[in-house]
């Protein structure tokens, strides 16, 4: 006879939690109010448990809506159950959730990183199930899943700039528990019955406290440590709001979709904003405020983005708080990320290492990369009433054709290259070539944004990729030929695949900061790092040089 499996729903509370607070505010309002009960035990026995029930209210479908006007549509009723229940074991707080129960918790009161984290001790990185991990950088989130039981690297493994968010996989050598699935809370298969939780709470405890997986290849997750605490978390969410606030800000919105398929159009929905978008930025988002300084926390959490897919089937909606990646400095010093609504604090070692890898390849200013033109100079007035002048630069397009002019490099912004087997019509492989110094150079005019930054790198990554070519190398040494001699192509023929000797630059024109000095932001560097890595795999130099921006001014 099969021997029954049962599944339960398990979160640990935060050290700091008691049987109340790691219920919701609004839960316990629905206690207080009579719209869910507490229940009472059979046994005396079980009189250490605190169990709690509940029925949503029914809501009628939006299909329901559009069927009521054509035919006669059956009364809807019903709601959906959930319970949560409250025990102490081994001097923590646990509650075990049955239906969306694990919505009636108070997410600050959990150990964020108690399922995950028992997960990684628990399973073996060589008996997984399934993986989902978002890029620190991008938030595109991966989520892939296995028939049979696989290793860590057959899903990719995990890359420094990563963030596991959910493993499941079987347990090895454990009679309680047969598999678990492990995120914010841990869901389980066991034989074990009910009355078997605080057996089972134990030694869900034990392995989330043990660092077995220091010496796996689920190791890296300590390169991103999550922030917890809801006082930091305000700390942050209120520098996040000043940012958002700001004419630059280092966030940007940016879709976390499991499928880039799926991608369709957006709406915005209680920012005002009407119409369909074919992508979404927080420059847009931000259009719908007359003065930045009204943007609130509230807004960015209430105010939502969704996304359609081509068939206008909607396939995710997420609040612009959820949507927003970035990061911040303290005034300390500590280095932050957002990611998925989550505050993340990077490793030392991750810290280091970016940094020295930005810092390597930051190259000297270039007299030839001439600043920005001032077209006009804009009169603002700032949040405390002072006026400012802010300048308005040229165009990049103008830019590069002046400069391809005064410096003698060749001009290939707006230059496309065409596949020969029709794979690709318009593809640029750069903005300004140097043929004295073999640089292909790419112009963005901004270093704070991410999404500008992510955009910048990947251009040089498509370079990259593009000169792998025969038809766009020979595309690409013709009009060198032909702008620049026969010289300056020849001597690029020669060297067109020999590692290391041509370079893809990353040139970006922006105000020196406080100090005095270029830089961008740290999700920029990781975005830099993780694109310059395949730039160099495909045999080529990269570095970084900036361009200095005139500065606005007082009036």
């Amino acid at each position: 006879m099969k021997e029954e499996k049962r599944k339960f729903a398990l979160y640990l509370g935060a050290a700091t939690a008691t049987r109340q607070t790691i219920l919701s505010a609004s839960f316990l309002t629905k206690i207080e109010e009579g719209e869910a009960e507490k229940l009472a035990p059979h046994n005396a026995g079980d009189a250490d448990y605190d169990a709690y029930f509940m029925v949503s209210k029914a809501k009628t479908p939006r299909w329901m809506q559009i069927l009521s006007g054509v035919f006669n549509m059956p009364q809807f009723k019903k709601g959906s159950p959930a319970s949560v229940v409250i025990f102490e074991e081994a001097g923590r707080i646990f509650a075990v959730t049955f239906g969306y129960g694990s919505k009636l918790l108070n997410e600050y009161q959990v150990e964020g990183d108690f399922g995950i984290k028992l997960a990684i001790n628990a399973v073996a990185d060589t008996a997984l199930k399934a993986v989902q991990k978002s890029n620190v950088a991008s938030a595109i989130q991966q989520f892939a899943q296995s028939s049979f039981k696989a290793r860590f690297g057959s899903f990719g493994g995990q890359n420094k700039f990563e963030i596991l968010k959910r493993v499941s996989g079987a347990v090895a050598a454990d009679d309680d528990l047969n598999s678990v699935v492990g995120a914010a809370g841990l869901s389980l298969t066991t034989k074990l019955n009910f009355a078997d939780i605080k057996q089972i709470a134990s030694k869900a405890l034990t392995f989330y406290a043990s660092d077995a997986y220091k010496k796996t290849a689920f190791s890296v997750v300590d390169e991103f440590k999550p922030v917890f605490a809801l006082a930091e978390v305000e700390r942050l969410d209120a520098l996040l709001l000043q940012s958002v606030q700001s004419q630059q800000s280092t966030f940007e919105i940016c879709l976390p979709q499991l499928n880039v398929e799926d991608s369709g159009y957006v709406k915005i929905y209680g920012s005002g904003l009407k119409g369909d978008f074919p992508d979404v930025s927080l420059d847009l988002y931000k259009t719908s405020f007359d003065n930045l300084a009204d943007i609130t926390l509230a807004d960015l959490k209430d105010d939502s983005v969704c996304l359609y897919n081509d068939e206008h089937v909607n396939v995710g909606n997420w609040s612009v708080y959820k949507c927003l990646i970035g990061g911040l400095d303290d005034a300390d010093g500590t280095r932050y990320v957002l990611n998925d609504a989550h505050w993340y604090i990077p490793s030392e070692a991750i810290v280091q290492l970016v940094e020295k890898y930005f810092d390597d390849r930051k190259a000297p200013s270039d007299p030839k990369l001439a600043t920005f033109e001032v077209t006009e100079w804009e009169k603002e007035v700032g949040k405390k009433g002072k006026t400012k002048a802010v300048p308005v630069y040229e165009r990049e397009e103008t830019y590069n054709e002046r400069v391809a002019n005064d410096a003698g490099y060749v001009l290939f912004d707006q230059i496309w290259h065409v596949a020969d087997d029709g794979t690709f019509q318009k593809l640029e492989v750069c903005d300004l070539y140097d043929p004295e110094s073999l640089r292909m150079i790419h112009v963005k005019r901004t270093s704070r944004q991410p999404s500008m930054l992510s955009y910048l790198f990947e251009q040089g990554q498509r370079a990259a990729d593009l000169w792998q070519r025969d038809d766009v190398r020979a595309q690409f040494i013709a009009r060198v030929r032909a702008e620049a001699g026969d010289a300056a192509a020849d001597k690029l023929a020669a060297v067109a695949l020999e590692p290391g000797a041509l370079i893809i630059e990353f040139a970006i024109a922006d105000h020196e900061n406080a100090q005095g000095h270029h830089t961008i932001p740290f999700l920029g560097k990781l975005s830099f790092e993780n694109k310059a890595r395949d730039v160099e795999l495909r045999g080529f130099k990269s570095q970084v040089r900036f361009i200095t921006l005139e500065k606005p001014h007082a009036i």
